[in-house]
């Protein structure tokens, strides 16, 4: 627990930092949205975000949302046809998603192998890569199983 909560501390101490050079206020909803982002252990859609921010009003939520993505606070992920939210790279490791599309889980990939690949490609075409995105959906092992009980397949 404590760990947990080093984690979130240097994110939000991150966070003002952040704030700070490009000159915005953090106020309370905006550190109320980004400390549910924070927390999330996976991207979160307007609806997930609303849950936890219980006091704050959706144009707020909207807006909020817009200004942290246009100042690289957070980023959209497109999963099917619906936006979901996660902090960018500049408060939590790089990382690519698997999604279940029998389940709806969504496992983070963090694999050195898929940058290289990138690399590679980018590389062979001469093109500079300075962002991307790689969301990969498929079925999880759970499903093609038919195991529900996970923690019994992850010994």
């Amino acid at each position: 627990m404590c760990c947990i909560n080093y984690v979130i501390l240097q994110h939000m101490t991150d966070f003002d930092a952040h704030m700070h050079t490009l000159k915005l206020r953090v106020t309370n909803p905006r550190k109320t949205i980004f400390e549910a982002l924070s927390d999330a252990s996976e991207p979160l859609s307007i609806g997930d975000i609303q849950k936890h921010c219980r006091d704050i009003d959706r144009v707020t939520l909207y807006r909020t949302l817009e200004m942290f993505t246009k100042n690289n606070i957070v980023k959209i992920i497109h999963i099917g046809w619906k936006k979901q939210y996660e902090l960018t790279d500049l408060f939590q490791p790089h990382h690519h998603h698997f999604r279940c599309t029998t389940c709806q889980d969504i496992s983070h990939v963090s694999d050195s192998e898929v940058e290289e690949a990138i690399d590679t490609i980018s590389i062979r075409h001469g093109f500079t890569v300075t962002s991307h995105q790689f969301e990969l959906e498929g079925t999880c092992r759970y499903c093609l199983t038919g195991n529900t009980n996970r923690e019994l397949l992850n010994k």
